[in-house]
């Protein structure tokens, strides 16, 4: 019988290879449904990713199930990689980690402010010689927690392969490559590069997933990433909600 917990529930393969085969598998869904997606809304419009909560919750299932998965099946050995858990033990600290807080802290909100003052800064400039309504809002409420946390896990889980095989530095640019790749292979990207609108929100996400990279590198914390994440995104949110014209009445 083989050892699934070396195997990473494929037998054969080691945890290292065991999770590089998962992140092809995770590339290769996202195209795939990407492709589809693009399909649906040439043929059908808008209405085609209906209902929503059947989208989500296949979304939920990716983002989130399959890395857990592979953690389940085998490849516990990502979970420090992944940032979920310190090197210390977990009777003894939060998270596994015993110190560190106070300055992982301040590095997530060096980074949620910078990233908050660039994006709020180029966003007025683009306002400015535009139009105000030439940005992308930023969800809110449940929905901003929803979305972070499927980018987070998303970038974590390809960070975290990457980083078995070449170290957290190496890995930090090996899954920025990974995820740029994946949108190259969107074509609702290349759509959304035509209508500034949508470009502001893919510049939106790449600011992030860099931010969340440099969060990473000097915390190794996916918890204070992802808060880092979350208070840019609530900060953001505000200023980039659409201008209503003068003559249209407030909504109640």
């Amino acid at each position: 019988m083989p050892d699934l917990a070396r195997a990473g529930g494929i037998p054969g393969l080691d945890f290292r290879q065991a999770a590089l085969f998962g992140l092809a598998l995770s590339w290769i869904a996202y195209v795939a449904g990407a492709q589809l997606a693009w399909a649906l809304l040439r043929r059908r419009g808008p209405g085609a990713l209906r209902p929503d909560w059947l989208v989500q919750a296949g979304r939920l299932v990716y983002y989130v199930g399959f890395p857990y998965l592979l953690l389940l099946r085998g490849a516990g050995l990502l979970a420090a990689a992944l940032g979920l858990l310190g090197p210390a033990p977990l009777s003894r600290s939060v998270f596994g980690w015993s110190t560190g807080w106070l300055e992982g802290g301040l590095w997530a909100a060096g980074f949620a402010l910078g990233t908050w003052l660039m994006l709020a800064w180029s966003g007025r400039i683009v306002r400015r010689m535009a139009g105000p309504a030439t940005l992308a809002a930023v969800p809110r409420g449940w929905v901003l927690v929803r979305e972070v946390v499927f980018q987070q896990v998303h970038w974590t889980f390809y960070r975290a392969v990457f980083a078995v095989w070449v170290g957290t530095y190496a890995a930090l640019f090996l899954s920025l490559l990974v995820i740029i790749s994946e949108a190259a292979a969107d074509p609702r990207t290349w759509r959304d590069l035509r209508d500034p609108a949508r470009a502001s929100g893919l510049v939106i996400t790449a600011a992030m997933a860099c931010a969340s990279s440099g969060v990473f590198l000097f915390t190794g914390n996916l918890w204070l990433t992802a808060a880092m994440h979350l208070a840019a995104l609530a900060l953001l949110a505000p200023g980039m909600a659409p201008a209503r014209a003068p003559s249209q009445p407030a909504e109640h």
